[in-house]
């Protein structure tokens, strides 16, 4: 299985009186996998033929992952995955292809020490690609404006 490492540091942040929280540093991953989708995509540096980075810039604003209420309830603690909701935010916010940004949530969320297990990796993945659609459409038109 492929396995995703931050290669920068830390993640630091702060929240904000609306819930978001801001990134203080950058924060660089290591997907450990080539995703040549991601080329041209901010933030996204392909290594080679065999590594995918993606840099999440200091000031970025990111709600991890969205995650209904329901679902907490059903499945327990899903703050594992917090660097996943990060650079899946972001790779949104550029509008990478879709696919691919789910993609790399599930890379991110399902590696190191506080990844969710399989079962929460899958219902996370299935909810980005079932309803992840809305957030994607909604960060597109505030590019575009």
């Amino acid at each position: 299985m492929t396995t995703a490492r931050i290669i920068s540091g830390p993640l630091q942040d702060e929240r904000r009186d609306d819930g978001r929280r801001v990134l203080l540093r950058s924060l660089a991953i290591s997907l450990g996998v080539y995703m040549p989708e991601l080329d041209r995509v901010p933030g996204v540096e392909l290594v080679m033929w065999r590594d995918t980075i993606v840099t999440v810039p200091a000031g970025f604003d990111t709600d991890y992952s969205s995650i209904p209420r329901l679902a907490l309830v059903i499945m327990g603690d899903w703050t594992r995955h917090d660097l996943a909701g990060v650079a899946h935010d972001w790779l949104y916010r550029t509008q990478a292809q879709r696919a691919a940004a789910d993609r790399v949530w599930w890379i991110v969320a399902r590696s190191g020490d506080r990844h969710v297990d399989p079962v929460q990796g899958f219902l996370g993945w299935l909810g980005l690609r079932a309803g992840g659609w809305v957030a994607y459409r909604a960060r597109g038109r505030e590019r575009s404006s």
